[in-house]
């Protein structure tokens, strides 16, 4: 029996919590997460378990044999992008992600720095620098991932801003589906040219490595290669959008350690690291149980839908000193911000990279850089700032 087929069992809490205009996400979960661990909750029209303790989330995540991330997200999500590394498991999502993995690996990332990530961050800063006033999150936070990841692909440069609105409509799946569908469908068209001419005459391009990928002798099709690119987008981009905005919030609230994140890499990762354990941009990840399972002293039937909560495992007093506060100097521990076991981010040494650099150069090429207004936290799924007004010195 499935939860929508039990109506009947209470809620714990009776708020939507697919809304993604949710400011206090972190202080309603909280109460529950400390004396409960488990909570059933109600996200758009389904109602399931989310797990809300550090060590929940953690096995959750990395036991691939009572919870399917792919029996939860393959209905949701193939009638929406297409086949895509959400609706596997196994074998089977260990030969898909092998296809699309090598341009992720450290690697990969390390060399791709210098070349890609630091001039797209310095290009972007360059056009607001003389302005003395921004957005962040429109002026910065949302094109430097999105700009990084277009010409990791190859995509002309002429074409990056139209991008930028598919990936934005694509995301309004539940709240404007004929606007997602639309982008979808014009995506497609876009793409379909472009893959065919990569299998035909392979460039030095991320498109390239993955229509040409071959893994035990198989390959991806051209369905899979456009699910993959279609996830990739909003995937890529809005998380470090997200944890960016996020980022300087927290940084811009301690000026006292601003002269070391410009003097150190090492710290300028530990900012990083911190800020993806206070304020996770993955606020909830499905899962649906293949068998009956136990969480903190709750029983979960077999066919649950299960809500995974990162952010507010990361902030469990249980594993954490002080949960609540954005501190440098915490001792180094394992948040759960980019998930773990089989499905652990793909993209998540890309995501560290473009953090630190893009942390880098706004401190180093904005002097005096401050917040004109500290914006809420916003959302449940996805989670971040969506305003960041900033000031700082013209130069």
């Amino acid at each position: 029996m499935t939860a929508t087929d039990q109506p009947k069992l209470k809620l714990d809490d009776d708020y939507n919590y697919a809304d993604p205009n949710l400011i206090d996400y972190q202080g309603r979960l909280a109460h529950l997460r400390d004396t409960k661990g488990v909570a059933r909750l109600r996200l758009g029209t389904n109602t399931g378990y989310m797990l809300l303790r550090f060590n929940d989330v953690k096995n959750g995540f990395m036991d691939n044999k009572r919870f399917s991330k792919s029996l939860a997200l393959r209905p949701v999500t193939f009638p929406v992008i297409g086949p895509n590394l959400m609706g596997y498991d196994g074998e089977e999502h260990r030969i898909k992600r092998s296809l699309v993995s090598g341009a992720f690996w450290p690697g990969a990332i390390r060399n791709a720095i210098e070349p890609l990530l630091r001039p797209v961050a310095e290009a972007l800063v360059e056009e607001i620098a003389p302005l003395g006033s921004t957005d962040l999150m429109t002026s910065f936070a949302k094109r430097y991932p999105l700009r990084v990841i277009t010409r990791m692909l190859g995509i002309p440069r002429e074409d990056e801003d139209q991008m930028a609105s598919w990936a934005h409509a694509m995301l309004r799946t539940l709240t404007n589906p004929d606007a997602a569908k639309r982008a979808n469908d014009e995506f497609t068209r876009y793409i379909v040219p472009l893959v065919e001419k990569r299998r035909a005459d392979p460039a030095d391009d991320l498109l390239s490595t993955i229509v040409t990928a071959e893994v035990e002798g198989k390959h991806l099709d051209d369905d899979e290669v456009y699910g993959f690119l279609r996830l990739l987008f909003p995937a890529g981009v809005d998380t470090v959008w997200l944890t960016l905005g996020s980022m300087m919030v927290a940084v811009l609230e301690h000026p006292e350690v601003h002269k070391r994140l410009l003097d150190s890499e090492e710290d300028r990762a530990r900012a990083v690291e911190e800020t993806l354990r206070w304020e996770s941009a993955t606020g909830t990840e499905g899962r649906t149980t293949i068998e009956a399972v136990v969480c903190s002293g709750v029983e979960i039937p077999a066919g649950e839908l299960i809500w995974m909560s990162p952010a507010v495992a990361n902030r469990d007093p249980l594993k954490f000193e002080d949960p609540n506060r954005w501190n440098i100097d915490r001792p180094s521990a394992q948040h759960v911000g980019f998930g773990l076991g089989s499905h652990v981010c793909l993209g998540a040494h890309l995501a560290r990279a473009e953090l630190s650099i893009g942390l880098d150069v706004l401190l180093r090429r904005l002097p005096n850089l401050r917040m004109i207004e500290r914006p809420p936290i916003r959302g449940t799924t996805l989670r971040g700032p969506q305003q960041l007004h900033l000031a700082w010195t013209p130069q």
